[in-house]
């Protein structure tokens, strides 16, 4: 008897904190996200066995959630490219000109506007998550941290947003232009001025952690003068180390977290572009025409390639093969050794600006795309050059484009924010999707815009 008795208090007590603990875990679910929609499932014959390296290519291939694609600025997407003329899956009328490019991290889409305003985009159909008014225009992507959005803007103000809602959580008002993206990097973000200064605020707070001042001097310009030896291009980073050029012709690492400096070297002419870094080193293009291979650990030189016309060159992009880079009038593909594999002509257009460097080109797959100055989106064959596919925007230049597992997202000065699918799916309704034409402009096509879905203001939802 006194065995049952035991027994049933023990089920009991069982019974008492299953039931606590359904009564405390009873609060509503978190809103569910759906996973992304790839338009080509994967052939299971062609898939390699589960390993680190296919692991982080299947991350590099879900999002583009930074700068050139990632924190090392690569410009590199290990999806597959488009080798077919794609069609529109869906079409956002921003109102004015978008020249910073999309940022896609999930199931969102953010991109800003010269109208001052910052859109969240569903990434499936472009329809307005939420609208942030900054008031003042957006020329840089934004960055992301966490929940965290940073926004810079041409008022000189770095903003944090919550990803999520578009709320403000803090405001930082800088002295001077901010012209290139905030890096984040944990509980850092970092935010290059014209000054020369590289400063470093808590993403939680805003406060200030620390400042590095390249140089307060004024240095000699290609063209004639002088010009302020500022930061050139988004600083890259791999691990806790921050890499980045500057207009006086040095390269910086430093320490994210405290701004310790780990080395700098003096390669000549201004840097005026982002650095790649690669598991084996660094890939720096200076405004003389050089590409400096440099050591991570401590900044050595181990070589030197010249550019094949003496003239300013863009940021290199890794891809099939080797590097990929643009001057004035060409897209270049060299090997690792500086050999030139294949050059396709771009020309100078009909404002014959022979200094103005066209966009560095991003790559996926076996696919380089480039948006040029004359308002192209260019295709081409990764190996041999050739040309797959253009596109004309309706009017100014596009973006650089996003490299997706289902296509890509890019930016138009014509205002709006497009979405190219593989010309054999559909995925779009037909009230939103329009296949593209090779000659025509691109701006067609019927608009999603502000007034079809979504909400504006400051922070507003739908």
């Amino acid at each position: 008897m006194t065995v049952r008795v035991q027994m049933t208090l023990v089920s009991l007590v069982a019974y008492s904190s299953l039931a606590m603990q359904l009564a405390c875990n009873s609060q509503p679910y978190p809103r569910w996200h759906p996973p992304v929609v790839i338009a080509s499932p994967p052939d299971p014959t062609t898939q390699r066995p589960t390993n680190r390296l296919a692991t982080g290519r299947q991350r590099a291939c879900s999002d583009w959630a930074t700068v050139r694609g990632g924190p090392r600025r690569t410009g590199r997407s290990f999806c597959p490219g488009l080798r077919r003329a794609p069609v529109i899956r869906w079409r956002f009328d921003t109102g004015a000109p978008v020249v910073a490019s999309p940022i896609v991290r999930r199931q969102r889409v953010y991109v800003g506007s010269t109208n001052g305003r910052l859109f969240a985009l569903d990434r499936g159909s472009g329809q307005p998550l939420w609208t942030f008014k900054a008031g003042s225009p957006i020329r840089v992507p934004v960055a992301l941290g966490g929940h965290n959005l940073l926004l810079s803007t041409q008022d000189r103000r770095l903003r944090c947003l919550d990803a999520r809602t578009g709320r403000v959580l803090w405001t930082y008002q800088s002295q001077t232009a901010m012209n290139h993206a905030p890096v984040v990097y944990g509980n850092v973000v970092l935010l290059s001025t014209n000054d020369g200064a590289l400063t470093a605020l808590d993403t939680r707070t805003g406060l200030y952690r620390w400042q590095f001042v390249t140089s307060s001097t004024w240095v000699p310009s290609r063209g004639g003068g002088r010009t302020r030896a500022g930061i050139g291009g988004t600083p890259a980073r791999a691990g806790e180390t921050i890499y980045f050029g500057s207009l006086d012709g040095r390269v910086h690492a430093l320490v994210a977290t405290s701004g310790q400096v780990r080395w700098g070297i003096q390669t000549g002419w201004a840097i005026k572009t982002s650095p790649v870094v690669t598991s084996k080193g660094l890939w720096v293009s200076d405004s003389s025409g050089y590409v400096h291979a440099l050591s991570r650990v401590n900044g050595d030189r181990a070589t030197g390639i010249r550019s094949w016309y003496d003239q300013e060159i863009s940021a290199p992009t890794l891809g099939d093969g080797g590097l990929f880079l643009t001057t004035h009038s060409a897209l270049l593909a060299l090997d690792v050794s500086g050999r030139v594999r294949w050059k396709h002509p771009l020309g100078t257009g009909v404002n014959k600006v022979p200094r103005a460097v066209h966009p560095a080109p991003v790559s996926a797959g076996d696919v380089v795309y480039l948006n040029d100055r004359f308002g192209r989106l260019l295709a081409l064959d990764a190996r041999s050059g050739r040309l797959l596919w253009q596109r004309l925007s309706g009017r100014g230049a596009f973006t650089g484009p996003a490299p997706l597992a289902e296509g890509l997202i890019v930016g138009s000065g014509d205002g709006s924010v497009y979405s190219l699918g593989p010309s054999e799916s559909a995925p779009c309704e037909p009230a939103t999707c329009k296949r593209a034409t090779i000659e025509p402009a691109i701006g067609s096509s019927p608009v999603i815009g502000p007034g079809s879905g979504g909400s504006s203001g400051t922070g507003s939802r739908p």
